[in-house]
């Protein structure tokens, strides 16, 4: 007697998205973390441990489709790395999308389509292409018209709420504010009035600008260093940030006044643009900064900008939560110099919390290594996406154009040649003169077809070689800055979804690298060109991945020529 085969557990998929990051704080997460558990518990099925959770991510405007975790599940589904028959587990189908009906539905049929069992816990159906009949399709459509409906509402009621506050105020009447600066409080009558510590750090922030003539920068730094307490009201705030004190520095509040905002949100990028409600301004607020102070303050902010306009439409493909400071684990920040100079830095350091490490490694030295020397991870994904095809096919249009355009030109040499072979006299100057005339716009003609077949064999090299990734990223020969921006968003998201961490070696010193002797130290140290005597080598720059599918770590040589030796390259065991 065989035994029959044992069938094994389909592999469940956590979805769970909610709206606001204040959410997070109470019991959304676990609400609905708690039913798939119970629910792979009944089913007999294995939760996954990688979870795909959007905190604090609309999907109002599809943001958890485009750049959010319900993206990296269909990438994943995608490229067969989650297989089909795998379940995905949402609370309602308002966490998979709040978009237009027929948006969202696209959404979804893309998941049942990948042969993905999608379920929704507060009904128990379950979606898939054996399963879906008409009625649940009714059904479906039905709860996404009204989810959309309902986020249409919620908006509008918002707007009407505080465009009537407005009113309001505008009248001199009292109104019950969500919100008030951090360094004011409700007093027990429900009045606003100065909450004196916090305050007091305010003014302090406004004359180590004005009349220290400290940066923002260096503010920080003391701030940290010295401990002074964050006035913050977020509970996750646990250090000063060169952009809040900035926030601060530019806040009419200070001087008492307030101003009304509505969000525009670009619908293909999702992001949020707040922009000023024309004449909303009003000073209700308790004034703790003079008029003249805060005034000397903005002149000095503008002043600076030139000096510190940071990046500007650039995206960093390596967020602080894969790039850590390989001496201290900290996340690694962009601090840019000028336009051209910017230098991952610890922000450890940069904060005043305590690592040594004042090194940087410049940003667009990182993105190229990475993208020539890291070929673990697969971008011909984002590479035709971008639409070569289209492309090529516009190119050969011209070059086809071009090329009867020269036939056309050396036929009419042939016939006016001919024609000159059978006439004399002043004539046959003026047939020569037309003559030379073709025969120049062909030499132009000529050069216009080489210079689209260069452009052509450009772009069919950019697809061959996948290395060649970061110039097109950085150089999108396209005006829209948002479709650039969308373009590295995707790239950030592949890296993240295959990178664990990048530990990055700003400088190095020989406990970095191991298996040297003192004497083959020595010797490595003098084929590198380095002092015997330094303790930090900034020539030999490096960084560590840890990919998410490997056991080992990669070491990448930040600058080749200065690594002669190949045992700086050994794989380092976890």
């Amino acid at each position: 007697m065989t035994n029959s085969p044992v069938k094994s557990q389909p592999i469940a998929y956590s979805y769970i998205r909610f709206s606001t990051s204040d959410q997070s704080l109470g019991d959304s997460k676990r609400r609905q973390l708690e039913k798939t558990i119970e629910y792979c518990k009944q089913n007999n099925l294995k939760l996954s441990e990688d979870k795909f959770h959007d905190e604090g991510v609309s999907g109002f405007r599809g943001k958890n489709r485009i750049i959010g975790e319900l993206a990296r599940f269909l990438s994943l589904c995608k490229d067969k790395k989650i297989q089909p028959g795998s379940y995905l587990i949402c609370e309602h189908i308002d966490r998979i999308s709040r978009e237009k009906i027929w948006d969202a539905l696209t959404t979804v049929q893309n998941i049942i389509n990948y042969g993905i069992i999608l379920v929704t816990l507060n009904d128990g159906k379950k979606y898939s292409r054996t399963d879906l009949n008409q009625i649940d399709t009714i059904t479906l459509m039905f709860s996404m018209f009204q989810s959309n409906e309902e986020s249409l509402k919620k908006q509008d009621r918002i707007k009407g709420v505080w465009e009537n506050k407005r009113k309001q105020l505008k009248l001199g009447k009292s109104v019950k504010l969500s919100q008030i600066p951090n360094w004011l409080e409700k007093g027990k009558d429900g009045k606003i009035q100065i909450n004196e510590s916090k305050s007091n750090i305010v003014k302090r922030i406004f004359d180590m600008f004005v009349n220290q003539k400290l940066g923002i920068h260096a503010i920080n730094k003391i701030f940290n260093l010295e401990g002074v307490p964050i006035i913050s009201n977020k509970k996750i705030s646990k250090q000063w940030h060169n952009t809040y004190i900035s926030k601060i520095l530019k806040n009419k509040s200070v001087i008492g006044y307030t101003k009304f905002y509505k969000t525009n949100e670009d619908e293909q990028t999702n992001k949020k643009t707040r922009i000023p409600v024309p004449e909303s301004e009003i000073k209700i607020f308790p004034q703790i900064i003079s008029d003249e102070v805060f005034n000397l303050a903005q002149i000095r902010l503008k002043d600076s900008s030139k000096y510190n306009r940071g990046r500007i439409g650039i995206v960093n493909l390596f967020s602080p939560r894969i790039l850590k400071c390989a001496r201290c684990n900290s996340g690694m920040i962009i601090v840019s110099k000028s336009d051209d100079e910017r230098f991952l830095r610890c922000k450890s350091n940069k904060d005043g919390l305590g690592c040594k490490n004042n090194f940087g490694y410049p940003y667009d030295d990182m993105e190229k290594s990475f993208f020539d020397n890291v070929k673990e991870i697969d971008f011909s994904n984002i590479l035709k996406e971008n639409n070569f095809e289209n492309d090529l096919s516009i190119i050969d249009s011209k070059i086809n154009t071009f090329a009867n355009k020269l036939m056309e030109h050396e036929q009419m040499v042939e016939n006016l040649i001919e024609t000159m072979s059978k006439i004399a006299g002043r004539s046959k100057d003026i047939l020569i003169q037309k003559i030379n005339e073709k025969e120049t716009s062909i030499e132009e003609i000529k050069k216009e077809i080489i210079d689209l077949r260069i452009k052509r064999e450009s772009i069919v090299s950019t697809v061959d070689k996948p290395k060649s990734l970061q110039e097109l990223i950085i150089n999108l020969d396209s005006s829209d800055n948002s479709d650039r921006e969308l373009k590295r968003l995707k790239i950030k998201q592949v890296i993240h979804e295959q990178v664990e961490f990048i530990k990055v070696y700003t400088y190095r010193n020989k406990d970095d690298f191991g298996r040297f002797s003192e004497k083959s130290w020595i010797k490595f140290l003098k084929k590198c060109r380095i002092k015997i005597d330094q303790e930090k080598y900034k020539k030999l720059r490096a960084y560590r991945i840890k990919f998410k599918f490997l056991k080992e770590t990669r070491l990448v040589r930040g600058v080749p020529k200065y690594y002669s030796c190949e045992s700086v390259l050994t794989k380092k065991q976890i």
